[in-house]
């Protein structure tokens, strides 16, 4: 969700308190912009690998809306507004497609009357196939939603069913033509490697579905199972990490060979449009990112906070707002965060590696980076797994770890 090279750290020492006044978000610099990443936790229902914080309860999603504008009416008072420009949106769940059209344009009506949004800016909507028609798509494109990012995960039915996924592969295809029927041309589909059963040649059938598909973006993710799931019950076999690394080279080279240009650790694009929040988010010099809505994790100005952890906490406290945890980052420690933002993005400047003594030798001798010009380092696939595998699991692990707090 953001470059937090240190949050494993940080969120762990995070207290429960408010923090003190001058860690009050209302005293940061947002002036390079703001991404902005807005929760909507709801699903239909939870999928066996998922450890998330979330509801399957309909009946909350109307006060959760209210809490979410009640949120950006005190983000919107703080003295950075109107003068910060959002640069990039992305409605993340959850599952937001699940939610009327009506409820998403609400969420999006809310953002433009509290946030000064750049005209044209990139909008994604996370959907999933089981809950996306062509109506429900043509409204949200109407709302401002320019971008689709679909859950697909995989188009082979048994390893759906192991998942516990909803949907099956004609289920996939299905919402793919519901989007091309909505206009929406910006489509990236989610697809997972490493699932219980998944041969490489069970990989291959998924990547040559994928490629054939009307799609402009693919991003790229190890299965990641958190204690407390159905699937991280299950012990990992020995030699998972190689297994994974030979997949996710498999599937490199085959969306490579298919037009595909990598430009971060688990995206891939064949229209040369990427992810803008993706960009924004992960790209040195880092933006701020504010994330609203339970348990969402915000950086700007050199300050990590989060908005609490259980849905019926951001429901029911009277700021839904307040910051519950939140620290502020050393100089040291905002150098990591952009130095892992640089990772992320495949690429690390001369100015990356300046102060981290030998880091760069240490890269190219374990055949993680290679050396290109302008004194820059350039990871390896190798090297991009590891990234991937890494911010893979301590992303998920600690936003499953600030939710349950």
């Amino acid at each position: 969700m953001l470059p937090l090279l240190i949050a494993r750290d940080l969120l762990g020492r995070m207290g429960r308190a408010s923090p003190p006044a001058e860690l009050r978000p209302d005293r940061l610099d947002a002036s390079a912009g703001l991404t902005v990443y807005v929760h909507l936790p709801f699903c239909a229902s939870r999928c066996r690998y998922c450890g998330f914080n979330l509801s399957t309860d309909p009946r909350l999603v109307q006060r959760y809306l209210a809490a979410l504008e009640r949120e950006l009416a005190q983000r919107a008072a703080l003295p950075w507004q109107p003068a910060v420009e959002v640069t990039s949106v992305y409605l993340g769940g959850g599952t937001p497609s699940l939610l009327p059209a009506a409820d998403l344009a609400r969420v999006l009506a809310a953002l433009r009357a509290h946030l000064t949004l750049r005209p044209g800016l990139q909008i994604t909507l996370e959907a999933n196939p089981e809950s996306v028609d062509a109506e429900k798509l043509a409204a949200c494109r109407a709302a401002g939603v320019s971008r689709v990012s679909l859950g697909v995960q995989s188009f082979d039915d048994a390893c759906l069913e192991r998942l516990g996924r909803r949907h099956r592969a004609a289920g996939a295809l299905r919402a793919l033509d519901a989007l091309a029927e909505a206009g929406l041309r910006e489509v990236s589909i989610d697809l997972m490697y490493g699932l219980p059963g998944q041969s490489a040649r069970d990989l291959e059938r998924d990547l040559a579905r994928a490629v054939a598909a009307p799609v402009t973006h693919v991003s790229l993710f190890p299965l990641a199972t958190l204690p407390g799931t159905t699937l991280g019950r299950h012990r990992p076999r020995a030699g998972r990490t190689r297994a994974l690394w030979q997949l996710y080279a498999l599937a490199s080279r085959t969306l490579e060979a298919a037009g595909f240009e990598q430009y971060t650790s688990e995206d891939f694009t064949r229209s040369g449009v990427r992810c803008d929040y993706q960009m924004d988010t992960w790209r040195p010099p880092l933006r701020g990112c504010l994330g609203l809505g339970a348990g969402a994790l915000s950086l700007a100005g050199g300050f990590l906070w989060h908005n609490g952890g259980p849905l019926e906490a951001y429901l029911d406290a009277p700021r839904p707002a307040g910051v519950l945890r939140g620290v502020r980052l050393s100089a040291l420690q905002q150098r990591a965060a952009e130095l892992y933002g640089a990772l992320k993005c495949l690429r690390l400047e001369p100015r990356h590696l300046e102060g981290w003594g030998p880091v760069p030798l240490a890269l190219r001798a374990a055949g993680l980076a290679r050396a290109v010009p302008d004194r820059a380092l350039e990871l390896t696939p190798r090297g991009r797994f590891l990234v991937s595998l890494y911010w893979t699991r301590m992303i998920l692990g600690k936003l499953a770890a600030v939710q349950e707090r």
